[in-house]
């Protein structure tokens, strides 16, 4: 964990540069995907951008709302780039009405637009993980397994390391599922990112320090993936995953 970086007389907050630098790759492999696939970038592009400003814009107006004496007692954090002070609900909202407007303005198909999306967030989720990582953002529940980390004096789960495995695993399959787009309907990339992102963090959620639970131990986090994996999983079984061919 390292929030600060010293280079001479500079400091500079670690998550952040991260998560520039993710941006600006993820960008840059989505773009030449697109290119690879024949499709015209420039909108998706505006998607993906104004998506991640204004996602990540209404995920800390969000959190503000929901936890507000945190920030009340310390003003600046409002300006903070940890990660673990985003609000998933508010991200969802942004996305969504960027979504909306881009969509409308270019008169895109919306399930393509989700598919670009979704491959290029998945090519950014490892800079956010590694970002949240220097900030210190998730800690782990103590373990007594052999991979565990000291923190604090105690051995943790490495909550981001679970997570950067398994999502670089998820990012390799929805990169090669939109090469293969051509192949399958619209859609439904989206739909198998957003189940295999949802279980793999509703399993990794329960090994987190100091989670909110709303009853009998329940995590509200847990609670959220849940019901998004088992709603993708819902589209899922009855989504076509072939695309309809027309004769003549």
């Amino acid at each position: 964990m390292f929030p600060i970086l010293h280079i001479g007389p500079l400091s500079i907050q670690t998550p952040g540069l991260i998560l520039i630098i993710g941006l600006w790759i993820s960008l840059s492999i989505s773009e030449t995907l697109h290119q690879k696939m024949k499709i015209p970038f420039d909108p998706y592009q505006q998607i993906v951008f104004w998506s991640l400003i204004v996602g990540i814009g209404f995920a800390r107006l969000f959190y503000i709302l929901t936890y507000p004496k945190y920030f009340l007692q310390s003003p600046l954090n409002i300006l903070s780039l940890n990660p673990g002070l985003l609000d998933p609900w508010g991200a969802l909202i942004g996305i969504a009405l960027v979504l909306f407007w881009i969509i409308r303005k270019f008169k895109l198909s919306p399930a393509s637009a989700f598919d670009s999306l979704a491959v290029t967030i998945s090519i950014f989720i490892p800079f956010i993980i590694l970002a949240d990582w220097a900030a210190g953002g998730q800690i782990g529940l103590p373990t007594q397994l052999p991979w565990g980390i000291n923190f604090q004096g105690n051995a943790r789960h490495p909550i981001q390391l679970y997570q950067l495995l398994i999502f670089s695993i998820i990012t390799s399959l929805t990169v090669k599922w939109f090469m293969n787009r051509n192949e399958t309907k619209a859609g439904l990339l989206t739909l198998r990112f957003l189940f295999l992102c949802s279980t793999a963090q509703l399993v990794i959620s329960g090994f987190i320090l100091n989670q909110s639970t709303i009853f009998n131990g329940v995590r509200l986090s847990q609670l959220f993936y849940f019901i998004i994996g088992l709603t993708s999983l819902y589209f899922l079984l009855y989504y076509p995953s072939k695309k309809l061919e027309t004769n003549g």
